[in-house]
């Protein structure tokens, strides 16, 4: 018996070759300009398409953080085009600047990434307005996500 060492030197935190470091990419959405781009008001199922994920590209996280409350009781979901409440399935807009809501939320560091999904076409992480209506002016919140661009 012998022992076959198969290993090699290992540059940076890479996983393998054709994966490039995990990035962040974020979009923070304000009562204001999704009201000046919509040009009506805020209404119920209207989404907030939000940060950019191109061909090939794997997101392993996404990543909501309330940055200025809502006065009103409005709640999101957080989805792609491929389902609306797929990464996150409540935020509640109402919620204290600062609170964060996690998909995968055990593992938005970790170190062996588990779950994710790897995009076929180019498409954008939404939040979807599943209240009645966002009628708080003063909203704000990020859309974070983290992506492992492929090479």
């Amino acid at each position: 018996m012998a022992d076959i060492n198969l290993s090699a030197p290992t540059t940076g935190n890479m996983i393998n070759e054709k994966f490039a470091t995990p990035i962040l990419r974020w979009h923070t959405i304000t009562h204001a300009d999704a009201l000046a781009k919509k040009g009506s008001a805020i209404a119920q199922n209207d989404v907030f398409q939000s940060v950019p994920v191109f061909a090939g590209e794997i997101v392993e996280s996404v990543m909501v953080t309330i940055l200025s409350p809502a006065l009103d009781a409005a709640t999101f979901t957080v989805g792609d085009g491929s389902g609306t409440a797929s990464w996150i399935s409540s935020v509640t807009a109402d919620s204290a600047a600062g609170t964060t809501f996690m998909s995968n939320s055990n593992y938005w560091f970790a170190t062996t990434p588990t779950g994710g999904k790897r995009y076929a076409a180019n498409d954008t992480i939404d939040a979807k307005l599943t209240s009645s209506a966002l009628l708080s002016t003063t909203f704000s919140m990020d859309v974070i996500v983290k992506v492992i661009p492929v090479k």
